[in-house]
């Protein structure tokens, strides 16, 4: 008979309001500053509200299944995303009146050039099968119940995502990995 695994489930408190799945947890404070880092009223995370719908990532993270480290490198993928192209789709408005005079905006701005160059260093970490699938979850917010058809290959691309933000994370200089020491036998 074979023994039964236990498996670490963290219990998260979250409530319903329509389709909004919310949850408390510890953010990044927008008025932290460094000068102020050990003044008692300016804590470096606060706890907040968020909508854990609002992306994959952010789900995974209030419910456990991923760590600090890792959900960082993926919105700093997404933040690369995003700044690299896809951002830039609009619509184009008719009703707006044609001005003369005005140049064409700049398309390839620093910023543009600078996330391409990041994006490629992740490419060259993660290999095509990696970089597709934290493309699709952290760039295009694509659920893992979507790319995989059954439970089974769900929880094989999970734990490939996790694997290839571990990278992501070491490679960006959120997490570094333990150093381990061998000692010589005798």
């Amino acid at each position: 008979m074979k023994a039964k695994r236990s498996r670490k489930i963290k219990k998260v408190r979250t409530e319903m309001i329509g389709n909004i799945e919310i949850a408390t947890m510890d953010v990044p404070n927008p008025a932290w500053r460094s000068d102020l880092d050990k003044v008692p009223g300016f804590p470096r995370e606060i706890r907040a509200t968020v909508n854990c719908r609002e992306s994959p990532i952010v789900w995974m993270l209030a419910h456990g299944q991923l760590e600090k480290h890792q959900a960082e490198a993926a919105s700093e993928f997404r933040r690369h995303y995003e700044t690299a192209g896809a951002a830039d789709l609009k619509a184009m408005d008719y009703m707006k009146e044609p001005v003369d005079g005005s140049a064409p905006g700049d398309v390839l701005t620093d910023r543009k050039m600078a996330s391409t160059d990041e994006l490629k260093k992740a490419y060259n970490v993660l290999g095509p099968s990696g970089y597709s699938l934290v493309q699709s979850v952290c760039g295009d917010c694509i659920w893992l119940k979507d790319l995989a058809p059954t439970k089974r290959r769900q929880w094989e691309a999970g734990k490939i995502l996790k694997g290839c933000l571990d990278a992501l994370a070491v490679e960006w200089g959120y997490f570094k990995p333990p150093i381990r020491v061998w000692r010589k036998a005798g």
